[in-house]
């Protein structure tokens, strides 16, 4: 977890500013937060689950839902559903500098962070943004998927085939008997005719979803401090109890905020490893966040689901502090 962020006086005078103000306080909100979130790195793109948004700012799954489609929307972040990965392309220029001369040691350590980096759809985008400034050697391995039809990174378009020539001579006649008005344009296809107002776009398909092992390393250094001691803790504790079981007890974390996080998080791995089934020998995989909305837990505490126990401050940890949706001890 980073000590303190920097926040530019210019954030309330500036254009992006001001429409975020004109479109409602929750996108002011979710805006500040991705800027100072506890999850956050200086390069401003990290994973940033909805969930973690809602409970930490109190805005609920619908006020930070709002306020993060205000902030996409007004141009100062971008969010990937699939990996639920966030960049804010200017973040790095207002917490690093605009540029750093090629000597300044900082350098390592930015491309060093971007190296790491969980696979999102953005580490193209943040090269293409920063390598000049920052004096990025290499670009992220991120792939895209195999069936998605893109040209290989730097390099020229090959040649088309005549066949090719052929079908790209044939469609800008269409379009030219379209822009006359001799061929009536073909309705959109697919089941989203249009992009309405206010409606977030369907996922990206082609995006790769986290694996544990990415989940472990973008919440781990936020808990424990990104020093080689709590990697190397991390290390061990995936490699005694599996990435499954470690990533699981970091979101809880994430929620909980112990005080103690070293201490929490090893006793967690050891109980959760302890209480959960081994059939054939193996451990189960853990249910995602999200899997089950209204658990036991919450609903014995008095709440209607998990988002709405979770808002009021009550976990699966902390549920036996609560009754009838309040907390009474």
């Amino acid at each position: 977890m980073r000590d303190y962020a920097k926040l530019s006086p210019t954030f309330w005078s500036g254009s992006t500013g001001k429409e975020l103000r004109r479109r409602g306080s929750e996108g002011v909100i979710v805006a500040l937060y991705l800027m100072s979130s506890p999850h956050s790195n200086m390069l401003g793109l990290y994973y940033q689950p909805r969930l973690y948004m809602a409970h930490e700012t109190g805005l609920g799954i619908e006020g930070a839902s709002k306020g993060l489609r205000d902030c996409i929307e007004s141009g100062f972040c971008e969010y990937d559903d699939a990996t639920e990965v966030v960049w804010v392309p200017e973040m790095a220029a207002y917490q690093i500098g605009d540029a750093l001369a090629s000597g300044d040691k900082r350098c390592k350590g930015i491309q060093k962070d971007y190296m790491a980096l969980p696979n999102n759809r953005f580490v193209r985008a943040f090269f293409d943004r920063y390598s000049k400034a920052f004096h990025l050697a290499k670009p992220h391995p991120f792939e895209p998927d195999k069936t998605e039809k893109t040209e290989a990174p730097y390099q020229a378009p090959s040649k088309p085939h005549r066949s090719q020539e052929q079908e790209q001579e044939q469609e800008q006649e269409h379009s030219e008997a379209e822009a006359s008005g001799a061929v009536a344009p073909p309705p959109p296809a697919g089941p989203f005719p249009a992009q309405l107002p206010g409606i977030d776009p369907p996922p990206d398909p082609t995006a790769k979803p986290l694996t544990d092992r990415d989940r472990v390393w973008a919440m781990g250094p936020s808990l424990l401090g990104d020093t080689p001691t709590a990697r190397s803790l991390l290390g061990k504790l995936a490699s005694t109890y599996t990435d499954a079981v470690l990533a699981d007890v970091l979101a809880e974390a994430t929620l909980e905020r112990p005080s103690e996080p070293k201490a929490w998080i090893t006793a967690a791995c050891a109980a959760k490893a302890k209480a959960r089934p081994r059939p054939n020998g193996h451990h189960q995989a853990p249910a995602d966040l999200l899997d089950d909305p209204k658990p036991s837990w919450a609903l014995e505490a008095g709440f209607t689901d998990r988002f709405t126990a979770e808002n009021a401050g009550c976990t699966r940890g902390t549920a036996k502090h609560f009754r009838d949706g309040k907390r009474v001890s």
